[in-house]
């Protein structure tokens, strides 16, 4: 069953154009004048733009630069925008990608799926479940953020380790208390996808395009909050202080989980994240 669909729904394409440079003391509100000399066009030509990327060029300690990749809407796609010498190497027509998540019929006779983990895999499995209208139940081991902050601002006051809700487990995953850098080496426009859900959540708009973006401990421990309520308003059941301790399997298939030594769950479809 295909839940996520991964497909270009932009028409036209967007023009990225790369290595625009703005000093320190350069307004962002300038981006729109510096692309269309850099393309040599009526400013007016310009429909809209995206910043995509946006590091620091500090190798010149005299004259540090700020450098942006925009995708720019144009009124007029000439294709011949891209001859000119100082533009082909710099630009280039990208497709835009975007998740479209289908929703599923119904099913009174379909089990729930079940999600271990609220890391940031479990969080996203679980909100691809909900809003394909699978309710699912997603089970952590530890217990909710607002209780770890508590508990782990008590282990650090006392040095004792509660072994169910600490740095390592709970909400969020060992992330939660991290300093919030997100990197990745994957270029990958999926990423795109999980950037624009963090935003909505509460991370900072920044983080969609600025190199080694940072959330922030304190903003980490919101977004985390906001992702839990939005995948509950969407059907989920979020069950903390629930661990996964055996699986029920029969001839190959299985047939349910066993939480906390005990209780059972029936499911066919389980995540580990």
């Amino acid at each position: 069953m295909l839940l996520l669909i991964f497909k270009n729904q932009k028409n036209p394409m967007p023009l990225r154009l790369e290595e625009i440079k703005l000093t320190l003391q350069d307004d962002e509100s300038i981006l729109a004048d510096k692309v269309a000399k850099i393309l040599q066009i009526p400013k007016e030509g310009i429909l809209s733009y995206q910043i995509v990327k946006k590091s620091i060029d500090s190798r010149d300690k005299q004259n540090i630069l700020f450098i942006y990749s925009v995708d720019v809407d144009l009124k007029d796609q000439n294709v011949n925008i891209l001859k000119p010498n100082p533009v082909k190497h710099r630009a280039k027509w990208v497709e835009e990608f975007v998740y479209e998540i289908k929703t599923v019929p119904k099913n009174t006779e379909r089990k729930r799926p079940v999600v271990v983990g609220t890391g940031p895999a479990g969080l996203f499995a679980g909100l691809a479940l909900a809003r394909a209208g699978l309710r699912p139940i997603i089970i952590e081991r530890g217990r909710d953020v607002e209780s770890r902050i508590r508990d782990v601002e008590a282990f650090m006051k006392t040095g004792k380790l509660d072994t169910s809700s600490n740095i390592q487990f709970g909400e969020g995953g060992a992330g939660t208390f991290s300093d919030g850098k997100l990197y990745t080496m994957i270029n990958d426009p999926r990423s795109k996808y999980v950037f624009e859900e963090l935003i909505e959540a509460g991370a900072p708009s920044e983080i969609a395009y600025v190199a080694k973006a940072h959330v922030g401990t304190d903003k980490l421990r919101v977004l985390v909050k906001n992702l839990r309520q939005k995948i509950i308003s969407l059907g989920a059941e979020v069950r903390f202080e629930t661990c996964l301790t055996d699986l029920e399997i029969e001839n190959n298939i299985l047939k349910a989980i066993i939480v906390n030594g005990g209780e059972r769950i029936e499911t066919d479809t389980l995540v580990l994240a």
